[in-house]
């Protein structure tokens, strides 16, 4: 994860990447909740028009240039940027942190088992080689 301070706003660029929540999206939309112990729901990364972030959750509102989910976050007018930006968002993008390495291995996770369950598909009239198989 980056941070970006710019004037007011906090940009927070998470190593989760776009066409990782596409895919967790299609395939694996469980991938983007982590539970506790109890299977309550602990944290939830998102996507949608409006970033928001807390200890229980990211919405991203945006990617970058190379894919990576961004979440653009306001800080009110303070002369110390840092300060005003750990104290408001601290918590919750210390949260991030630790939940970046478990849903990516979850997307990665279930990516990994929809292509190997479509491994070896074969499409009936379908050419293979270079040359067309009759049905």
């Amino acid at each position: 994860m980056k941070i970006l301070i710019a004037g007011n706003a906090v940009v927070v660029e998470s190593t989760i990447t776009n066409l990782e929540m596409e895919q967790a999206a299609k395939f694996a939309p469980s991938a983007l909740v982590i539970v506790d112990d109890n299977d309550n729901e602990a944290y939830r990364v998102s996507q949608g028009a409006v970033a928001s972030v807390s200890k229980y959750g990211v919405q991203f509102d945006g990617f970058s240039a190379d894919g990576n989910m961004t979440a653009t976050l306001l800080l009110g007018h303070t002369e110390d940027k840092v300060e005003a930006a750990k104290e408001t968002y601290g918590v919750a993008l210390a949260a991030l942190s630790h939940a970046e390495a478990i849903v990516k291995d979850e997307i990665a996770m279930f990516t990994r088992s929809v292509e190997d369950a479509f491994a070896n598909v074969v499409v009936a009239g379908a050419a293979t080689n270079d040359t067309e198989t009759e049905a």
